[in-house]
This record gives structure tokens, C-alpha cells and sequence, in this order.
């Protein structure tokens, strides 16, 4: 539905895309409060990990729909949670 109403319907791939804008803002708000507090390293690029976790859930869902399972959606989120664990600021010894 996404992209048949984005591709005919300016006004809706407006609000889509800010509704998706509005999404990983909030998940590179997350991010980024990491990286400050000392979480994540400091070269973490929050606003590169808030985009690809958006597309593993979008994407996810669109697969899970079709396939009526889990195992897309849990696989992409997997994936990108453990790229972002990658960024992970050991604890202290």
C-alpha cells in the first residue's frame, strides 16, 4: 500500500516519509544518547544504525505479512542488533 499510494499521491509520500523521518529520529535520539552516556563508542554513527534498524522492522513486517512468519523480521532484527552490540563500549574490567 506504501508504495502504490507514494508512487500516485505526493501528499501521501509527504506524510509517509515524514512519518519514517519522525521514526528513526526518535530510534537516533536512542542512539545518540548511548554514544553520550558512553555506550556506544563515539564514532558510532547513530543516524546510519537508526536508518538500517527502521528498514530491518519496515522490512521486516512486509515479509512477515507475506509469509505469515517470523523469521524475516526476527532475522534482520537480530542482524542489525548485533551490529549494533559490534559498537558496544566493553564494561569496565
Amino acid at each position: 500500500m506504501i508504495s502504490e499510494l507514494s508512487d500516485d499521491h505526493p501528499w501521501a509520500r509527504d506524510a509517509l516519509a515524514a512519518s519514517f523521518t519522525v521514526c528513526s529520529e526518535a530510534i537516533r535520539a536512542g542512539l545518540a544518547a548511548m554514544v553520550d552516556n558512553g555506550s556506544l563508542w563515539p564514532e558510532t554513527d547513530a543516524t546510519t544504525l537508526s536508518l538500517a534498524l527502521l528498514a530491518a522492522v519496515q522490512g521486516g513486517l512486509v515479509l512477515a505479512q507475506a509469509q505469515h512468519t517470523t523469521e524475516a523480521p526476527e532475522a534482520a532484527l537480530d542482524t542489525v542488533i548485533t551490529h549494533i552490540h559490534d559498537h558496544a563500549v566493553p564494561p569496565p574490567a
